[in-house]
């Protein structure tokens, strides 16, 4: 044997070990391979439903898919079970929507969530944990990342919504992610406590994943196992997901129920020049992986070549389940597909609203036989026949189809909800989405701007950009000056270069140069939330109130809801002792958000202006139930009980 072949198989020892010295650790559960031989009698005869969604993950990335870098036992087990499709594809390149669009089977122009941060699902859009609750399912979600909080409208449906993390992951000051340990465990334990109420009803249960987004940081031996930190963090989810798996069999549960494991979106990877997601929606950032395990195992090891959307999803499950689903849906099931029924392609959507909050054009494409169109200032088009990457832009070659497809995109458009379906956030929020890497935009839904910059142009900017905020996440803030201040330079309309350059001016103490930053902003863009926010706070901050109250009044013609212009007026009017205008701002805040300073705030409100005790002191009360940490409203609980 040569000393080549040797090292090869010394080499090949050790990574063995690495990937599979993971079922071995302290704090798993027996090793997999102890299989429950006496199972016990299930829980229940009807179909439970686990949909798990992994963030960031592609599907040339695993195991089952044909890449050859990586372990991924537990997802290749649901893909021997199960279906897999090979051409499956998201509708955006982030994280809410691409979601909103999986528990909705809508896309995005019609669930109107076109981007993450301050958008919500609307509460008239049911999800599929909404229908499977009314049909008496056990609906529980985990989720990994602060992006699916609550507040953005997920939640809708599910009994519990567990979004509250124990263990998180900072990159920051604040807790914005948990590992798939944590997610796996709490997963486990539910199964545990709940399992009398499962011998009564079906359960359907979402699991979250988020470990292989940026920054890649996979776990030992993970870490060690895989020279690509991406492919790590992959292989760590896939081995955490086996613990829930195991559970599901351990309980005799893995038969009776559909399992969807899906992606939402992608990851570039440097392809594009992008290195992560969001600007694009090429096949690197939109193609995901996508299986669903029938119960019984029914049609397991079948592959299906055509391609699907994600928005099948939800119709697919209702199929399974015999529900007859009456309400307005995009996608279809695909047992026609499996079936071989159904022979053809099908036409998907994908679409990057990203680039908006750079002022630079959003992105919207379509799938479609052998083409793939991308309608952009410099629009695209490329032969994708068998799955094809995206090397030769044809659209010169091809005009004509280009100009049909292009007809076919304005034709799904043409019942586009153009309704911003904002959140209002307060400053936490805002941190804590920041910590995840994401901005705060300006929440424009109109697809009708023109002569904006493509992004294809513009990515190098984007890449300086990035370079410039890692800067910023350090703590570095003359080093990020001096780089915003050149991007800025460059791109002098860019309202994410100039709102970061007046954070960094916050944070140097230079509030006079922020504000100046902030309001060049609005001089293009005046309905920009981010920029009227930061603007009416740093107003506030040097004691200008005049012009704080114009900026909040401002923000509300463009977001009537908007918590934090309420509130913030509420504060100014008390200062000016304007009780009338302060308690309408704090009564209107209230129906957004019920939290103890609004109760606290109407109180002192009641007192000192109407001098209302007997109302006064119930609000302040509210206030202290409400809160968690009590001792501020408590002293002011005090103060009003003494003076009465």
């Amino acid at each position: 044997m040569n000393t080549f072949l040797k090292l090869y198989l010394i080499t090949l020892t050790i990574f063995i070990m690495l990937i599979s010295g993971c079922k071995n650790r302290n704090d798993r559960t027996p090793d997999r391979t102890s299989e429950n031989k006496n199972p016990t009698t299930p829980l229940n005869k009807k179909i439970n439903l686990l949909i798990i969604t992994a963030d960031t993950t592609r599907a040339d990335h695993l195991a089952c898919y044909g890449y050859k870098k990586i372990k991924t036992p537990n997802i290749d087990l649901l893909a021997k079970d199960g279906v897999l499709f090979k051409e499956a594809f998201s509708v955006q390149p982030v994280t809410l929507p691409a979601h909103s669009s999986i528990m909705t089977g809508l896309y995005p122009y019609h669930t109107g969530v076109r981007d993450n941060n301050i958008y919500k699902l609307p509460d008239k859009i049911d999800t599929i944990a909404e229908i499977l609750s009314k049909r008496g399912y056990l609906t529980t979600a985990f989720i990994a990342s602060f992006i699916l909080n609550r507040r953005f409208g997920l939640d809708q449906g599910f009994k519990y919504y567990n979004d509250k993390f124990v263990k998180p992951q900072q990159e920051g000051r604040l807790p914005i992610e948990r590992t798939a340990k944590e997610l796996s465990y709490l997963a486990v334990k539910w199964f545990d406590t709940v399992k009398e109420s499962l011998t009564k009803q079906p359960f359907f249960l979402w699991l979250h994943y988020y470990d292989p987004h940026a920054v890649y940081k996979p776990a030992v031996p993970f870490k060690d196992a895989y020279q690509n930190p991406y492919d790590g963090e992959i292989a760590y989810m896939d081995d955490w997901i086996g613990y829930v798996i195991d559970k599901l069999k351990k309980e005799n549960l893995y038969n009776n129920t559909i399992i969807v494991f899906a992606g939402d979106h992608g990851e570039s990877l440097g392809e594009h020049k992008e290195k992560t997601h969001g600007m694009f929606i090429y096949r690197s950032t939109t193609h995901i992986p996508l299986i669903i395990k029938f119960p019984e195992n029914l049609y397991n090891g079948k592959v299906v070549d055509l391609r699907v959307s994600q928005t099948d999803i939800a119709d697919t499950i209702f199929d399974i389940l015999n529900i007859k689903n009456t309400l307005p849906i995009d996608g279809k099931t695909t047992i026609p597909l499996i079936k071989g029924l159904e022979k053809e392609d099908r036409t998907v959507y994908s679409e990057a609203f990203i680039p908006r909050t750079f002022n630079w054009s959003e992105l919207k494409g379509v799938r479609h036989e052998n083409y793939f169109y991308i309608d952009a200032p410099k629009s695209e088009l490329y032969n994708i026949n068998g799955g094809a990457i995206e090397k030769e832009n044809i659209i010169e070659k091809e005009p004509q189809v280009a100009a049909e497809l292009k007809i076919v995109i304005d034709k799904q458009l043409e019942t586009e909800d153009k309704n911003s379906h904002k959140i209002a956030i307060d400053q936490q929020t805002e941190e804590q989405l920041k910590a995840l890497g994401y901005f705060i935009g300006s929440g424009d839904n109109n697809t009708s701007k023109k002569h904006l910059k493509d992004p294809k142009d513009m990515i190098e900017l984007f890449n300086a950009q990035q370079r410039a905020a890692s800067h910023m996440d350090n703590g570095d803030y003359e080093a990020a000056l001096e780089e915003y201040l050149q991007l800025t330079e460059q791109d002098p309309q860019n309202p994410r270069f100039l709102l970061d350059l007046a954070d960094i001016y916050k944070q140097l103490h230079m509030d006079d140069k922020a504000l100046e930053t902030v309001l060049d902003v609005l001089i293009f863009d005046p309905e920009n939330l981010s920029a009227l926010l930061m603007a009416g706070s740093l107003y506030k901050k040097t004691g200008q109130l005049k012009g704080a109250e114009k900026i909040y009044t401002q923000l509300l013609l463009t977001d009537k809801n908007n918590y934090m212009a309420l509130f913030s007026l509420s504060v100014i009017n008390i200062k000016n002792r304007q009780w009338n205008a302060a308690k309408e701002y704090l009564e209107k805040a209230l129906k957004i958000e019920k939290n103890p300073d609004l109760y606290n705030n109407l109180g002192l409100v009641e007192i000192k202006g109407f001098n209302n005790y007997e109302a006064g002191i119930e609000y302040i009360k509210m206030a202290v139930k409400l809160a968690k940490n009590k001792k501020p409203y408590q002293k002011s609980l005090n103060d009003a009980l003494k003076h009465h």
